[in-house]
């Protein structure tokens, strides 16, 4: 069986994980120049009572080579010969380059290995990152090989439609995407900006007054783009309002056409600080690439 790796990021909930065999190398949270290893030493629940401080210090970093190569070596003494390692962006995160790294020390300490590693650019941040590692084991099960699975993968990456409506836009003036300015305006009409990815970078999509238009404005983007030929389920993910998920996922069921089957996750510490309290989002598989 291949075996599937990723950083933390991909923010797939701990049942996924587990039923999946799923190695999951943890991002690195600094808090106040204190190091915790997200979903290890760090929970979710967690970020988001401090993240209410916003006097409190947030940063992340990217797995270091060593830790992806202990992740490596721990799946081949357990059998595994093939092993699909799904990054989130090198555009975003340094987790990429640090997998590549790692995958080339294993091969200078072990010159003849039959293993296989394939180190995968996802373009993708978050569940976006999840949406093609669940992709990746339902192809898996249906027999597809190695190589097959790859090339399915790498296919389907650009295609993946991120929607992150970013509510609270203090926290996009401070990682410096709006200025403070601009974050008081914002705030003062109730805009709530929507972010998407493009060649694995964050980019704006739109911008809508108040939550109940940002979910009007994702399920017809939903209605309008998805790949339903090819994608039976979504993912739909909050920070810390469950309430306006579970409303997402009411809309979705009652007025598009989209009948597959909706995961609904929370976002992790990683991605959690960077989008604060209140987020929304929805991933999934467009028709044509981002």
């Amino acid at each position: 069986m291949i075996k599937i790796i990723s950083d933390s990021a991909c923010d797939l909930s701990d049942d996924i994980i587990s039923n999946n065999d799923i190695g999951i190398v943890p991002i690195t949270i600094v808090i106040d120049d204190k190091e915790y290893k997200d979903g290890v030493d760090i929970k979710s629940d967690e970020i988001y009572k401090i993240l209410s401080d916003k006097s409190v210090s947030l940063t992340t970093a990217a797995p270091g080579p060593k830790e992806y190569l202990t992740m490596i070596k721990k799946s081949i003494e357990k059998g595994h010969k093939e092993i699909l390692c799904v990054s989130i962006s090198n555009n975003i995160s340094a987790s990429y380059k640090s997998a590549l790294i790692a995958k080339k020390i294993f091969f200078e300490e072990n010159p003849k290995s039959p293993i296989k590693i394939y180190i995968l650019d996802s373009f993708c941040v978050g569940q976006g990152n999840g949406l093609l590692i669940l992709k990746s084991i339902e192809i898996i099960q249906q027999g597809f090989d190695f190589e097959e699975t790859i090339n399915i993968i790498e296919k389907y990456k650009k295609r993946v439609r991120h929607l992150l409506c970013v509510n609270d836009l203090d926290v996009m003036a401070k990682s410096g995407r709006i200025s403070n300015l601009n974050a008081s305006v914002g705030k003062l009409l109730n805009i709530k900006p929507i972010l998407t990815m493009i060649e694995g970078t964050g980019t704006l999509v739109g911008k809508e007054r108040g939550m109940n238009k940002v979910i009007n404005f994702y399920a017809k983007e939903l209605e309008d783009n998805i790949d339903k030929e090819n994608f039976n389920f979504i993912i739909v993910s909050y920070t810390s309002d469950i309430k306006l998920a579970e409303k997402l996922v009411e809309k979705i069921k009652s007025e598009t056409s989209f009948s597959g089957k909706i995961y609904m996750m929370r976002m992790g510490a990683a991605v959690g600080v960077y989008v604060g309290l209140g987020s929304i989002a929805m991933y999934y598989a467009s028709k044509q690439e981002q």
